[in-house]
């Protein structure tokens, strides 16, 4: 792995601008054949999420947006992946939303729009959710095989849910990583149980799985999982987060 590659995942920011251009400049190990995926994922994470903020008072959107960030820095080239990460979090019961969003998405790249009747008929075709439909139309059934993976039921046990991410498909694996590598970078100081809990969580549940990700991604999976390491230690110390390791 590159000093560059390193430094980049350790010291990635906020792009100034949450649209394509400020994301477009991490692709650059990708395909650029998948960018179209990745940019209509990125406007459908974008707006999906427009109303949603996290505890700290931050644009929800700015979470799948750096999951996605990790992914790429850390060395993933694979566009369905990628776009996986954007789109983790979009809740699965929000079909009208991301019909609004896929008309506005879809005006905005210029892409066919779906007709509702082929929407509808690719969801009793393929036995998906009706969202899901939207997004296998236009990314695949590898990106929303990776949605699934890595979607929490309700009322699902953390234990039920980690059983979930060994058995789905690798890529849900990463993705969970970036994922779980961003929650970590970000919790509140001030909240120490949450701190303790999540330190816990992450040891017992979480690092067997990336575990196995590292082994079936020896590059991406890795550089995930050793910051991931990095963070539970800073975080066990007292450190403040610093994106200089």
């Amino acid at each position: 792995m590159s000093l560059q590659v390193e430094s980049k995942i350790s010291s990635l920011v906020i792009p100034k601008s949450l649209e394509w251009e400020g994301f477009a400049p991490y692709l650059k190990q990708v395909n650029p054949h998948g960018f179209g995926d990745i940019a209509f994922a990125l406007g459908i994470a974008k707006s999906a999420h427009q109303q949603q903020f996290r505890q700290s008072g931050e644009p929800f959107f700015s979470h799948p947006l750096m999951a996605a960030i990790y992914l790429a820095g850390a060395g993933c080239k694979q566009p369905h992946i990628i776009a996986a990460g954007l789109l983790h979090d979009v809740p699965e019961d929000n079909l009208p939303y991301l019909l609004k969003a896929q008309n506005r998405v879809i005006k905005e790249l210029e892409i066919a729009r779906i007709p509702q009747e082929e929407l509808y008929q690719l969801y009793e075709e393929d036995g998906c959710y009706e969202e899901e439909a939207l997004l296998f139309r236009h990314l695949g059934s590898g990106t929303v095989t990776i949605i699934r993976a890595v979607t929490r039921a309700r009322r699902q046990s953390e234990r039920g849910y980690q059983q979930q991410l060994r058995e789905g498909p690798p890529g849900g694996r990463l993705v969970k990583a970036a994922d779980c590598l961003h929650n970590l970078r970000t919790l509140p100081p001030s909240d120490s149980a949450r701190i303790v809990r999540k330190i816990a969580e992450t040891r017992q549940g979480y690092i067997p799985i990336f575990e196995m990700a590292a082994r079936e991604f020896p590059v991406e999976g890795r550089v995930l999982l050793d910051h991931i390491n990095i963070e539970l230690e800073r975080l066990e110390t007292g450190r403040p987060y610093s994106p200089q390791f």
